[in-house]
């Protein structure tokens, strides 16, 4: 590098100076081939560590996740019944009271005790199920009175004695749902 004058102002003698810094060399190393061989090398495994951290890590979080989703075991229709009877009951009270949102909670808790391998979250889930236009009716008319933006009166009576006669059948005795799928098990010997 050249030498370099810099002007500086000299406040005691009131006058213009000059610093001059000397002339320098520096010396540029290029990188030597060996080095840049085992920074590539590294990078490399490093990267392929990476993914395989990754790849194990993704697969522990499917194994978790996957176990902790609850699987639903084959029971006694005894239990169920009771879960039928019970929601039953708590439909009714619900209805009773003209709680459109507890005949709501009451009605799902219901369908999922009578259909336990159909998705049950909402009310459309279970008018699909009951195919009975006058059942489809006060279905969509609590489904009307949940989602209203105004507050429309419900009649929970009404709707108590449309819907009493399915949730009093046991599972063996309601109509059969209709299914593109034969049965696992035939039901002769």
């Amino acid at each position: 590098m050249p030498n370099i004058e810099i002007p500086w102002w000299d406040t005691e003698n009131q006058q213009l100076r000059y610093v001059t810094l000397p002339d320098h060399s520096i010396q540029v190393l290029s990188p030597t081939t060996e080095s840049s061989r085992v920074s590539m090398d590294l990078w490399f495994w490093f990267s392929v560590g990476l993914n395989v951290g990754l790849v194990i890590l993704f697969a522990w979080w499917w194994k978790i996740t996957d176990d902790s989703v609850p699987t639903r075991q084959e029971t006694d229709s005894k239990p169920e019944s009771v879960n039928l009877t019970k929601a039953g009951r708590n439909l009714k009270q619900a209805c009773e009271k003209n709680d459109p949102n507890e005949a709501q909670t009451a009605l799902l808790a219901w369908a999922t005790a009578r259909w336990p391998n159909h998705l049950m979250t909402n009310i459309g889930n279970v008018a699909e199920q009951l195919e009975n236009r006058e059942i489809q009716t006060v279905l969509n008319d609590l489904d009307k009175v949940l989602y209203a933006k105004q507050q429309i009166p419900w009649d929970g009576q009404r709707f108590w004695k449309v819907i009493a006669k399915y949730i009093s059948n046991t599972p063996g005795k309601s109509r059969q749902v209709k299914t593109s799928r034969p049965p696992l098990y035939s039901s002769r010997l």
